[in-house]
């Protein structure tokens, strides 16, 4: 699990599951953040409780912007399916944090 902070705010996390200071002395527990199913046929959902996902950014394996949805709510559904199979790069942003995952295409 890494968990990198700058300025007490969280920046990444790459398991999905970190505990870290806000700066104002509280602790967030980034446990109920989840990309599923990994791997994916065609749709992979975004699941977090813990605030709203404002963007969801999905790369492909050369580092090429595919995807990217803005003014998402807590759960939402990516369709990949016009997309070949493969690796991908997702990055979510939240008002207090940001996750990258990588998600494979079957």
């Amino acid at each position: 699990m890494n968990c990198f902070q700058q300025n007490n705010k969280l920046l990444y996390s790459n398991s999905g599951k970190c505990s870290c200071s806000n700066g104002s002395g509280i602790n967030i527990k980034i446990e109920t953040f989840n990309i599923f199913p990994n791997p994916t046929n065609d749709v992979f959902t975004i699941y977090n409780n813990f605030t709203e996902i404002y963007n969801v950014q999905v790369y492909n394996i050369s580092g090429v912007l595919i995807k990217e949805l803005y003014n998402c709510q807590n759960i939402i559904n990516v369709d990949l399916s016009s997309y070949s199979n493969g690796i991908y790069v997702i990055k979510v942003f939240t008002t207090t944090f940001s996750i990258i995952r990588e998600l494979v295409k079957n």
